[in-house]
């Protein structure tokens, strides 16, 4: 409520326009904050989402969390940048920032990601399918926990994972 004279918020068409006043602003508040969210992929709210899945004729699936749309509209925009070994590199990055590892033999690409979703791995490969070079092949997996991660562990903390949760999971 503004800052009015007590006598004044007593006179009840003005105590109501006061109140009519505080919930527009509370909309164009979160109005703008939403705004301001939209600007960047990561923070985009489900609207703004859905726009870019238009423009970009990707379809949404029924089990798609809001970080699964957003990382495939990410994709979507990094295949458009032209090939260099550099670009796919930093498209990676900027896919996988948790890690990855890129293994070139000869026109043999292996891509090992850190991703959070094994759904994840089939947009990083239709990006390369796009990006890449056609006399270049690609395999795109996701980088488990190996010995050497887990080691510094005790039996006694692992024995509550199972083993797929200790290979795969990102908790442990």
């Amino acid at each position: 409520m503004n800052e009015a004279p007590e006598i004044i918020l007593q006179i009840p068409d003005i105590n109501q326009t006061y109140k009519a006043v505080d919930v527009q602003m509370e909309k164009l508040t979160a109005a703008v904050e939403q705004l301001e969210k939209d600007i960047f992929i990561e923070d985009m709210g489900e609207y703004k989402i859905k726009r870019w899945e238009q423009l970009l004729g990707i379809i949404a699936f029924d089990d798609d969390t809001l970080s699964d749309r957003r990382f495939r509209i990410q994709t979507k925009i990094l295949e458009r940048l032209p090939y260099s070994y550099r670009v796919v590199v930093r498209k990676l990055n900027t896919l996988a920032p948790d890690g990855m590892d890129i293994e070139i033999n000869n026109k043999d690409v292996l891509v090992k990601l850190a991703l959070a979703s094994k759904k994840k791995i089939k947009d990083v490969a239709e990006m390369l399918e796009v990006t890449l070079p056609l006399n270049m092949t690609y395999e795109v997996i996701i980088m488990y926990h190996t010995y050497g991660y887990l080691s510094k562990y005790t039996y006694g903390e692992l024995s509550k994972f199972t083993y797929g949760q200790l290979r795969e999971s990102t908790e442990v």
